[in-house]
């Protein structure tokens, strides 16, 4: 007994307990890190690789990042999948663009932009909005173009 006359168990989370949710993850660094090659790899191809043979490929990364986020995480671990989930956004929205489907494009670019308020990432969400500009640009909306 503590010297307030409480058990351990009523006094509330062990530091143990504490530690554990803290840093609880159903994804491993390792894995992470696998996935951040593999969304950066898939930005590196984007200019060089048609649309159809690119957007499975980030469509099947997007479903695992949204297992990651719907489970526990370290907060670290949450942030990383958050920044993944809007790089791939963005590229999965110019992909759509490029195949002719503006409002998939649209849905996805809103995303990027979601992903980017909830990293904190002010670059990334930067990014996101500059890509999705050169849809507008390209198809002579210049006034869409310079808003976003």
């Amino acid at each position: 007994m503590g010297g307030d006359g409480l058990r351990p168990a009523e006094q509330g989370a062990q530091p143990w307990q504490l530690i554990d949710a803290l840093t609880r993850s159903n994804i491993s660094s390792e894995t992470m890190a696998q996935m951040e090659r593999a969304v950066f790899a898939s930005a590196a191809r984007y200019p060089s690789t048609p649309p159809q043979q690119l957007l499975p490929h980030l469509l099947e990364l997007s479903g695992r990042l949204q297992t990651a986020l719907t489970n526990t995480q370290s907060l670290r671990t949450l942030r990383r999948c958050t920044q993944l989930t809007g790089i791939v956004a963005g590229l999965a929205g110019n992909l759509f663009l490029d195949l002719g489907d503006p409002l998939q494009a649209e849905g996805y670019f809103e995303v990027g932009r979601a992903a980017g308020r909830e990293a904190e990432d002010d670059a990334l969400a930067a990014w996101v909005l500059t890509t999705q500009s050169i849809g507008p640009f390209y198809t002579g909306d210049l006034t869409q173009a310079v808003e976003l």
